[in-house]
């Protein structure tokens, strides 16, 4: 049973839909079939009930999914301790956490802001669920997060570094792409995709709370993953996304330009998460750039 075959059968599990699996591991349907195939013949239990339109675990697949979890985050928290083992013993270590949507551009300028001020600090960037940062967070296994979502657990603090706008993506030659800005009403007479709210529960909550701020009953028609999936869908012409302001189109995919959301106001923050207790200098001082690099907005 090998850590592939694991992934694999997660993303299927979450899916229920061996295509939008295939879409979210970037490979094709084919081999995503072969290697669950494998699995289940490793295994000898069937973790699927497969129809022409349904995917549904099985008893031995839902058991499958909570354990297989466990063995990916347990692999995880394994390399990166080999790997802090592995450093000198006179070189500091930053773990940071991101999830999934951040503005790339502050993001890279905060890195930027903290090689110049301590050179010789490593930064060691994961990448994770919400959920799975705050747990990380709570077993002090990294030091700090990145996220946009401020709602924590007992035992965690949260600061807000920086605010972003909401633009919509979509195809370079879509209608609305010679526009200056879109409404929400004109974008809403194209498919609009949307986010998953278990598995990208922060771009959920924030596309919630745009909605609700407007009167139109909006619907979405597609809803992705996470950022990734979204732009992928975006590109290949499914409709229209939800993106972040600061994210300038030499940070996205060829063949996909965003534009304004036009009468909407509100903001997107991304907050600091760290441990009450035990948060390092070099955390803070990290924080302290990121709010200045809000401070510039």
């Amino acid at each position: 049973m090998e850590l592939r075959h694991l992934r694999y059968f997660i993303s299927v599990a979450e899916e229920l839909h061996f295509g939008r699996a295939a879409l979210r591991l970037h490979i094709e349907q084919s081999p995503l079939s072969r290697a669950i195939k494998e699995l289940e013949n490793d295994l000898g239990v069937q973790l699927f009930e497969r129809s022409t339109r349904t995917v549904n675990l099985t008893s031995a697949g839902e058991v499958l999914l909570q354990e297989a979890r466990t063995m990916i985050n347990g692999a995880q928290h394994v390399r990166e301790r080999v790997y802090a083992a592995a450093q000198t013993d006179n070189e500091p270590v930053l773990r940071v956490v991101v999830t999934d949507g951040l503005a790339q551009p502050k993001l890279m300028k905060l890195l930027g802001q903290c090689r110049v001020s301590k050179p010789g600090l490593a930064v060691r960037l994961h990448e994770m669920t919400a959920e799975q940062l705050q747990e990380s967070l709570l077993n002090q296994e990294v030091d700090l997060g990145l996220s946009l979502c401020g709602e924590i657990e007992t035992g965690l603090c949260s600061q807000p570094v920086w605010r972003d706008k909401v633009s919509l993506a979509l195809p370079i030659d879509h209608a609305l792409s010679r526009q200056e800005s879109i409404s929400l009403e004109q974008a809403a007479a194209h498919p609009l995709i949307g986010y998953d709210e278990k598995l990208c529960p922060e771009g959920y909550r924030a596309i919630e709370l745009i909605l609700d701020t407007q009167a139109l009953p909006i619907q979405l028609a597609i809803v992705a993953s996470g950022h990734e999936e979204m732009l992928l869908r975006v590109g290949a012409g499914y409709g229209i996304g939800f993106a972040l302001s600061s994210h300038p189109e030499q940070f996205l995919p060829p063949g996909i330009v965003t534009r304004p959301l036009d009468g909407c106001e509100h903001y997107v923050i991304t907050y600091a998460l760290f441990h009450q207790t035990g948060v390092s200098k070099d955390a803070m001082q990290l924080i302290k750039h990121a709010r200045q690099i809000g401070l510039l907005e």
